[in-house]
């Protein structure tokens, strides 16, 4: 006597008969999740910026030659092993302390558009939170060594601005006020006296309030910042997404069952004697 087809709907009955789904879905959605995670971790991304440069010298290049200066500064070898040396105690995934692997992923390139020295920098590496991370090393690396740079030009122009002090000032000691043309060299050596001692004034006010250190290397536009982490660090994050797959997976198992049950119903064969 041919079966007949009935469809059970009770959810006990329905994960018993299709119990495979229940295990290999939520295990493969496990998977699913934590090789998601890992491919976002280490996924080249380029990721770019916008910094302006401004010569330390006093001179009348114009923008484009400046911006050249710029990215010769911006690609030299002391700006890399300093960014290198910033990046070496990051426990960011992906990023790189090898000065020769920073220089392969950073590139510079001259912005016309801002109408200055302008700069875009791109860098790209293995994720995106470890391709902004070294952006921003050799950022950081460049501003400092600019800094020094601008610091060690202002001493010695502030030096050179009490030595011209100390010679007027000697000068004038030794020359006689009494003759007409004493009186004529007094009056303009003191003139210039006074510049000088304006000067030197101007100075060291502008480094005992940092006045003076402008910035040669200023950021215009940073990189866009990654997709900020819960704080449950890296090993949280990958059982976050593992978890997230292993309950997409058990809802799929959900779905699937109801699914094949109803297209496939289960075959009853009528007990004999019962007038079925």
């Amino acid at each position: 006597m041919e079966g007949l087809a009935t469809r059970r709907w009770n959810p006990g009955f329905v994960a018993m008969r299709w119990r495979r789904l229940f295990w290999m879905l939520p295990l493969l959605g496990v998977v699913m999740g934590v090789a998601w995670f890992l491919f976002q971790q280490f996924r080249e991304t380029s990721v770019p910026g916008s910094i302006a440069y401004f010569s330390g010298k006093t001179s009348s290049a114009g923008n484009e030659e400046v911006a050249r200066e710029g990215m010769e500064f911006m690609t030299s070898e002391r700006v890399l092993k300093r960014a290198a040396n910033r990046v070496e105690r990051s426990e960011t995934w992906g990023v790189s302390a090898d000065v020769d692997v920073i220089r392969r992923q950073q590139k510079v390139e001259i912005d016309a558009t801002m109408g200055m020295p302008t700069l875009k920098m791109t860098v790209t590496g293995r994720g995106e939170k470890a391709a902004r991370e070294t952006w921003m090393a050799i950022y950081d690396a460049a501003w400092a060594i600019a800094v020094e740079e601008q610091r060690v030009s202002d001493q010695v122009e502030l030096d050179s601005a009490k030595g011209k002090v100390s010679r007027l000032e000697a000068e004038v000691a030794s020359l006689e006020p009494g003759s007409p043309d004493g009186k004529r060299g007094v009056k303009a050596v003191l003139s210039e006296l006074d510049h000088a001692r304006e000067t030197q004034k101007r100075l060291e006010m502008g480094q005992m309030c940092s006045t003076s250190f402008f910035e040669r290397v200023a950021l215009i536009s940073p990189p866009h910042p990654a997709t900020p982490a819960v704080p449950f660090g890296r090993l949280g994050m990958l059982g976050l997404h593992g978890a997230g797959g292993f309950g997409v997976g058990l809802f799929g198992a959900v779905f699937l069952a109801y699914l094949l049950e109803f297209l496939k119903p289960r075959r009853v064969v009528p007990v004999a004697g019962l007038g079925f």
